[in-house]
């Protein structure tokens, strides 16, 4: 089989198109939510939420924490699940609604982007978040060692599979979760996506021209 320039050009171009897109995926950027370098808030790239860190709520009642952070409102079981699948990706939950053993670097960033409720042998983010009208908990932690978790593993994810009801806590909060606490902002589509877009019409553009050129030959 014989490759000629046209060929390779083009080749390349669905080449960087496809990586540019591809790496326009969702990512969550850390960012302030009053002062510079607080860095107490999350921004959400593919959604355009952002999401206060867990921190500035732990111990808080809902009421109490809708009440100072005005402008936010509470995330819904949707909300927090499209975070969850976005990050970790569709992950195969066990009857529980618990994957053990997830990579321990990504668990570890997400717990520095949300701020770590729990910090002993087991440093995680907890969240609360409404299911209807239920309480509910997230959880992502990493355990000092494995010898000292209750599973083995060194991580795990709580997802939103895990449907313990929370709502006795929906009062007076509690001392190891905070509130799952976001507000929208408009989204613009960002560098990698137009430049990907950009290259994928060129590709296109080349394509049809050599096409054209072919048949008039």
């Amino acid at each position: 089989m014989k490759f000629n320039s046209i060929t390779l050009v083009k080749a390349l171009l669905l080449c960087i198109a496809i990586s540019a897109l591809n790496n326009a995926q969702a990512s969550l950027i850390e960012t302030d939510y009053q002062t510079d370098n607080d860095n107490l808030a999350v921004y959400d790239e593919d959604t355009g939420l952002t999401w206060l860190d867990m921190t500035l709520t732990t111990s808080m009642g809902y009421e109490e924490a809708m009440n100072t952070y005005d402008g936010y409102r509470m995330a819904t079981k949707e909300d927090v699940t499209e975070l969850f699948n976005n990050y970790f990706g569709e992950l195969s939950y066990n009857a529980q609604g618990i994957y053990y053993d997830y990579d321990e670097t990504a668990v570890n960033y997400f717990i520095d982007l949300f701020g770590a409720t729990e910090d002993t042998m087991l440093t995680s983010s907890d969240g609360f978040y409404l299911d209807g009208d239920i309480l509910r908990v997230t959880s992502v932690g990493v355990w000092e060692n494995a010898d000292e978790s209750n599973d083995g593993y060194l991580t795990d994810i709580y997802g939103t599979s895990y449907t313990a009801n929370m709502s006795s806590f929906y009062e007076n909060g509690a001392n190891f979760s905070g509130f799952f606490l976001i507000k929208e902002i408009a989204t613009e589509v960002n560098e990698p996506q137009m430049l990907g877009l950009a290259l994928l019409i060129l590709f296109g553009l080349v394509t049809n021209k050599i096409r054209t050129t072919n048949y008039s030959i």
